[in-house]
C-alpha cells in the first residue's frame, strides 16, 4: 500500500512539474475582454415617407465570445422614454435564418436587422433608441439611449443631367452637371452623385458640390474634368447621375454613355552623354540618364517609363525603370522635382564594365496598356 501512495504521489508530483513549466513557457494568460456593446450601422434620421428601409447594427464583445450572446434588440423608445415604439430583434446569422436582416458575417459579434419606419408608429421630431443584450446566464446589459429624428422627409428629384458625350485626348476642363431639386429646399440637397460604370460594375464616383443654386428648392450640381479622367480608362462607359439630401434619401437615376479616348504616351528628349571612359580600378563613376514623358490622359495615366540597354555585338540589359518621384523612395535616383515629366535613372560603372558602344532604347507604357514609340540613343563606353 505504501508502495502504491508513493507511486501515485510521485505520478501527481510529476503531472504539477509539468504543468509549472508549461505555465512558465506560455507566459501570463490574456485577460478577458470587456464587455462592450459599439455602434456599427444607425441613422441619425428617419424617413416616414415612402418605403425607405434603414439598416441598423451594433457590435457585442463579450468575455466569453459571440456565443455567448443569447439575445440583442434595440427599443425605439419616445423622448421621456415612457413609452416603447418599436422593438427590433438583432441577429448575428449572416442572414441565413432570417434573409432580410442584412447581416452579412454570422457569428462575427456584429448584430443587425433592417426595418422600414411606418408614420402612425412614429411621432415626428426627436425619439430614443436603446440597446439590449442578454446572454446565456441571463444577465442584462444596455447602452445609452441615443437620440434619432424623425419626420417627413420629400426625397429629392434629379431634373437634368450634362456632360460630354465623348471626352478626347487633350480635352480641355467640361462641366459635368446636375441639376435637382427638393420640396424641403435647396439647403436639405447634399450633392449629386456621378458613377462611372462599365457594365454593372462602378468604376469609380464623384460627389458634385453645388455650382448655382437656381431657385430656393432646386440647385446644378457640377464639377470640372479634363482629359486625366480618362486616365487608366477608355472606350465606352455609362455616367450615372442620383441627387442625395441630409437624410440619406435619394432621387430617380438619370444616365448617359460616355466615351473616353486614350491616346498612348509619347518620350522625348533622351539625356545621356555621347561618351565616358570606364573608372579606374576599384573606383565607381555614374551614367545619369533622363528622359521627358508625358500622356494625353495626363502623367496619371503613366504606368512605366523605362529602357534597355543593348551593348553592340553583345547582350542586352533590362528594362530599367525611371523614376519622376524627386527622389522620394529614399535612394537618389537623379530626379529632383517630382511629377514634372522629367524621368531620371543614375547607372553605375565600374572597371569591370565592358568598353563598347551601347544602344539605349526608351518607351513608356500607360495604364491601359498602351505603348510609346521607341525611342534610341547611343552611348561610347571609352576603356
Amino acid at each position: 500500500m505504501m508502495q502504491r501512495i508513493l507511486k501515485y504521489g510521485a505520478v501527481a508530483l510529476l503531472v504539477l512539474l509539468v504543468l509549472t513549466a508549461c505555465e512558465e513557457e506560455l507566459g501570463p494568460v490574456d485577460p478577458l475582454p470587456d464587455f462592450a456593446i459599439e455602434q456599427v450601422s444607425l441613422p441619425a434620421r428617419l424617413n416616414t415617407v415612402g418605403n425607405r428601409a434603414y439598416d441598423i447594427a451594433f457590435r457585442v464583445i463579450h468575455p466569453r465570445g459571440p456565443a455567448a450572446v443569447e439575445n440583442v434588440s434595440v427599443s425605439f423608445l419616445t423622448n421621456d422614454q415612457a413609452t416603447e415604439l418599436l422593438n427590433l430583434p438583432l441577429y448575428d446569422d449572416g442572414a441565413e435564418e432570417h434573409p432580410d436582416d442584412g447581416d452579412v458575417i454570422a457569428r462575427d459579434g456584429i448584430f443587425s436587422n433592417r426595418f422600414v419606419p411606418v408614420a402612425a408608429s412614429f411621432p415626428q421630431g426627436n425619439i430614443l433608441l436603446r440597446v439590449d443584450v442578454t446572454d446565456d446566464a441571463a444577465v442584462r446589459y444596455e447602452l445609452a439611449p441615443l437620440p434619432i429624428t424623425v419626420f417627413p422627409n420629400t426625397p429629392p428629384q434629379l431634373l437634368a443631367i450634362s456632360a460630354p458625350d465623348t471626352l478626347y485626348a487633350g480635352n480641355l476642363p467640361v462641366l459635368f452637371a446636375g441639376e435637382a431639386q427638393d420640396a424641403d429646399s435647396l439647403v436639405d440637397l447634399s450633392t449629386v452623385q456621378m458613377r462611372l460604370k462599365r457594365g454593372n460594375a462602378v468604376i469609380t464616383s464623384f460627389n458634385l458640390p453645388l455650382e448655382e443654386a437656381l431657385d430656393f428648392d432646386r440647385g446644378r450640381f457640377g464639377r470640372l474634368f479634363d482629359s486625366s479622367f480618362a486616365a487608366g480608362r477608355d472606350s465606352l462607359y455609362t455616367l450615372e447621375f442620383q441627387a442625395v439630401d441630409l437624410s440619406d434619401d435619394v432621387s430617380n437615376t438619370l444616365s448617359q454613355s460616355i466615351f473616353l479616348e486614350n491616346r498612348p504616351p509619347t518620350i522625348a528628349n533622351p539625356g545621356v552623354r555621347d561618351s565616358i571612359s570606364l573608372p579606374p580600378a576599384g573606383s565607381i563613376d555614374t551614367l545619369h540618364v533622363k528622359l521627358s514623358a508625358n500622356d494625353s490622359q495626363g502623367l496619371g495615366d503613366l504606368a512605366t517609363v523605362n529602357f534597355t540597354l543593348t551593348l553592340i555585338g553583345g547582350n542586352t540589359n533590362g528594362p530599367f525603370g525611371m523614376f519622376d518621384d524627386g527622389s522620394g523612395g529614399g535612394v537618389d535616383n537623379g530626379d529632383t522635382v517630382p511629377n514634372d515629366g522629367r524621368y531620371s535613372l543614375i547607372l553605375q560603372l565600374n572597371s569591370g564594365n565592358t568598353p563598347g558602344t551601347y544602344v539605349f532604347e526608351f518607351q513608356a507604357t500607360d495604364k491601359v496598356g498602351q505603348v510609346s514609340p521607341l525611342l534610341t540613343d547611343t552611348l561610347v563606353v571609352l576603356p
